[in-house]
């Protein structure tokens, strides 16, 4: 059996693009033929399935990319098996999505909000994303990678550090956790809080508006930004660097990151909600619910990271 894999390629700093890599990776390794492919690589693509002849086109996105990972590759006479992440509504392609022998989903939410929108297909299976935990991995506190991202980021050793990552952070709960910080930095305020997006300043609506909180708040000095894509190795150093992950997303349809930084030996913060409820047990290695109940015990959710 022969895969192609479409996801966002070359390589980029997306979910997506992660989710992609990881699969083509992992069925190399366990013995299967895959070779990956753009998203709209069209002509890339149709070369492959003339001269590569994959049974089987597993495609990345969710119901608004059926054009390119389901309707394509049916045209060229490949199977199509989308790998589906949800934008919280389905609102188009039932007809396809229903004739389809095989949908794979990744998280019971994601799931849930398909069959809810109307996709009745049977054949929806939950498959949760894959990371590589040889790459993600804890990495001592005096490491020299570690002493150097917490001198650029100018932390203290009394500090405990907050960490949210995201393509943008204010879907994955930016202004949130500065509401929560903003409940509890009397009782507790020896914390700096790290935000890496990929680009700061976008969209500027919501960059304007958390500007405004820091300012409002007075945390301009307790709040840093790391801007622009990374490689997963300086990903890993800097999840290292935080004593809790952050992540009460607005949406997320499984939570990689969240994932990543349990592989790190972080406790992770997130909602009793959505994707993470696969992959954050409550009380372990991480707490779901009300966000400043949680930052109010940071000291002891701190220790579940050793």
């Amino acid at each position: 059996m022969k895969y192609m894999v479409v996801y966002s390629y070359p390589m980029q700093f997306t979910g997506e693009s992660l989710q992609g890599e990881m699969l083509c990776r992992g069925l190399n390794e366990l013995g299967y033929q895959s070779l990956p492919a753009g998203w709209n690589s069209f002509a890339e693509r149709k070369w492959l399935y003339k001269s590569y002849r994959p049974d089987v086109s597993i495609g990345i996105g969710y119901w608004g990319d059926t054009p390119s990972i389901i309707l394509h590759p049916q045209k060229y006479g490949i199977t199509p098996v989308p790998w589906l992440n949800a934008d919280g509504l389905i609102t188009n392609y039932h007809d396809i999505l229903n004739s389809l022998p095989l949908i794979m989903a990744t998280s019971n939410w994601v799931k849930h909000t398909y069959n809810r929108d109307g996709v009745t297909n049977k054949n929806i299976e939950v498959r949760h994303i894959g990371i590589d935990t040889k790459g993600m991995r804890p990495i001592p506190q005096d490491d020299v990678r570690v002493m150097q991202l917490k001198r650029m980021l100018r932390i203290k050793p009394e500090d405990k550090v907050i960490l949210t990552v995201g393509g943008d952070v204010t879907s994955k709960g930016f202004q949130e956790v500065l509401g929560a910080l903003a409940k509890i930095d009397n009782e507790f305020s020896n914390w700096v809080y790290v935000g890496k997006p990929m680009s700061r300043r976008k969209p500027s609506y919501h960059y304007r508006k958390e500007m405004g909180m820091i300012k409002d708040f007075g945390f301009q000095k307790k709040v840093r930004f790391l801007d622009g894509p990374m490689s997963r190795e300086f990903m890993c150093s800097l999840l290292n660097t935080c004593d809790v992950y952050a992540g009460p997303s607005r949406i997320e349809g499984f939570g990689m990151i969240q994932v990543e930084a349990q592989a790190c030996g972080k406790p992770v913060l997130g909602v009793d909600g959505m994707g993470v409820k696969d992959t954050i047990e409550h009380g372990k290695l991480g707490g779901l619910g009300a966000l400043d109940g949680y930052l109010e015990r940071c000291d002891r959710f701190v220790t579940f990271g050793g």
